[in-house]
């Protein structure tokens, strides 16, 4: 059934270019346009050869900017530590003797992992882990980047400037979470119940994300508790905060260069989404055609 429905929706996405996924940004004096380029973990980076012009102002952009740049973390025994559970504490924790069952198969069947392998991991880490796998095998996808890192990757090699807006530091210390342990193991729990559920809703928020409309794709992604990283209330809180530092490195860097901002879909739309924050403060934000 879920092939069926990947098929359907992957012919739908034919007849449907992106009309909203490349954004300018002008006024304010710039002196050249920068853009913001909307992503999806729901997609793969092969995707980006359908979005018109994009690549044509990728190259016209000095810097370019994501959540995170990776290639600028040299903190990895840090982040690996902060990954780890506390001492002498498993998952097995915060689990019961049917749920360790669930879990040990999924992550077998979907990570090809041993359970004792990752069981000193955080939840939240496995979490991750497995839904980007179940996103990978659902649409198809045969690479590991997602469509930031091939952005970064593809602008070291062009000799472009590589920034992130959140810094390894910041990133370290949100691994460092000590307090939610047992609402990170129940999230894995109820993505392992409901994968069926979510990969159905992966090739649909694929299809919408391919029409180009940030709008009704923001409003699917919170009809569903498994869209979202978090509980609704902490999900949007989060992009909130997202947006204000967004919001912050743009105008930062405007100012002196032209850039391209890879950002995710979710944050763009709404009435605190970055692109009225954008134009709010004064800045032409339009969305761009070929």
């Amino acid at each position: 059934m879920i092939k069926k429905l990947l098929i359907f929706f992957l012919l739908f996405s034919l007849t449907a270019v992106e009309a909203q996924l490349l954004w300018k940004i002008t006024g304010k004096n710039l002196k050249n346009p920068s853009y913001i380029f909307a992503t999806s973990p729901y997609i793969s980076p092969a995707y980006t050869d359908s979005i018109p012009g994009i690549f044509k102002r990728f190259t016209d952009c000095e810097v370019v900017i994501s959540e995170t740049a990776m290639n600028k973390i040299d903190h990895e025994k840090k982040i690996y530590n902060a990954a780890i559970l506390p001492h002498n504490i498993t998952l097995e924790k915060f689990v019961t003797n049917n749920d360790k069952e669930l879990i040990e198969s999924e992550i077998l069947r979907i990570l090809k992992l041993n359970l004792k392998k990752i069981s000193t991991i955080k939840p939240q880490i496995i979490y991750n882990l497995y839904r980007d796998e179940l996103i990978k095998k659902t649409l198809l996808i045969n690479t590991d980047l997602d469509i930031n890192s091939f952005f970064q990757t593809l602008a070291s090699e062009k000799g472009k400037v590589v920034e992130g807006v959140e810094t390894a530091e910041e990133l370290i210390s949100n691994l460092s979470d000590t307090t939610h342990f047992q609402q990170q193991a129940d999230q894995l729990i109820a993505l392992m119940r409901n994968n069926l559920v979510f990969q159905k809703e992966i090739i649909q928020m694929s299809a919408l994300y391919k029409t180009g409309n940030i709008e009704k794709y923001y409003n699917k992604a919170l009809e569903s508790e498994l869209a979202q990283t978090k509980p609704q209330s902490e999900y949007l809180s989060n992009i909130e905060h997202k947006n204000k530092k967004w919001f912050a490195k743009i105008n930062e860097v405007c100012r002196s260069s032209n850039a391209f901002f890879v950002v995710d879909i979710m944050q763009l739309t709404g009435e605190k989404g970055l692109i009225k924050l954008l134009r709010t403060a004064g800045y032409k934000v339009d969305a761009v055609g070929k």
